[in-house]
């Protein structure tokens, strides 16, 4: 009975001397202030921010899939690897709604939106 007595002693001695250790390395932790959260500060010292793409403006003409007489010229910004015409896919939704989807052979994708309102959503 003294063996077993033995083990559980020498656990519990153990679980107080780590617990010991941890309340004084959180005692040492808080010791030091904080490193800000926010802005290149919090990352390396030889932090970069990405370039950003490089973007083109361009005009497109679209036509209202839901009604022949409704047109619109609207501005996108796309990146410069949109070269070539795109592939165009016009349809209509729920709610008297013309969707336009143009697609590039980069992936990048512009829809328009024509709502029952009249007003025109680029996405």
């Amino acid at each position: 009975m003294l063996k077993s007595h033995r083990g559980t002693l020498a656990a519990t001695v153990l679980a107080f001397a780590g617990l010991l250790a941890f309340s004084s390395a959180s005692a040492e932790a808080k010791a030091y202030p904080a490193p800000p959260h926010y802005g290149p500060a919090a990352f390396a010292p030889h932090y970069c921010p990405p370039p950003a793409p490089a973007t083109k403006t361009l005009c497109l003409k679209v036509q209202n899939p839901a009604c022949c007489h409704d047109c619109a010229t609207v501005k996108v910004c796309v990146p410069c690897c949109c070269e070539g015409p795109p592939k165009v896919c016009a349809r209509c939704g729920v709610l008297g709604r013309g969707i336009v989807t143009y697609e590039w052979c980069c992936g990048h994708r512009v829809t328009v939106v024509f709502t029952a309102l009249g007003t025109v959503r680029v996405r």
